[in-house]
């Protein structure tokens, strides 16, 4: 059966939230033409040269200067770019909760430095990327995913 016109309306309503369809970026390609203008290279580079190590340390560049770029979108935006990056989905919360690593979801930069040296550790002992391992703590928790 197809959808009705009013049905794909209720599907956009949920997939664009109203607030953002009102105001969009003023000028969504400043911060990529600073990046370049401040590091001589490219945007890419900026991303691909930042150290794995420190990957929160991209995320809090990303929201602070890219636009829509905070909580949870600048992970996802690293990967859709190439960057090994971990998610910090409600699964891997639990099984970093679980290990003793954190004791609540992390929202401060001291809990994601916490975070991030479990990452670190986890991928100096299995030679694997942040992407696997925040993979696999997901998959720990919840198998049938």
């Amino acid at each position: 059966r197809s959808r009705t016109s009013g049905e794909n309306l209720f599907c956009l309503l949920i997939v664009a939230p109203f607030s953002q369809r009102l105001e969009p970026p003023q000028n969504p390609g400043r911060f990529i033409l600073d990046i370049r203008q401040e590091t001589g290279g490219s945007f890419g580079e900026f991303i691909a040269d930042w150290p794995g190590a420190d990957i929160i340390g991209l995320w809090r560049v990303l929201g602070k200067r890219g636009t829509r770029l905070g909580g949870r979108s600048a992970p996802g935006f690293l990967r859709l770019a190439g960057k090994d990056t971990f998610f910090l989905t409600s699964d891997v919360v639990a099984r970093l909760t679980a290990a003793g690593v954190i004791d609540h979801e992390p929202g401060s930069q001291r809990d994601l430095q916490t975070v991030q040296d479990a990452f670190n550790q986890l991928q100096q002992d299995s030679g694997r990327p942040l992407c696997q391992l925040s993979s696999l703590l997901a998959l720990s928790i919840n198998p049938t995913f």
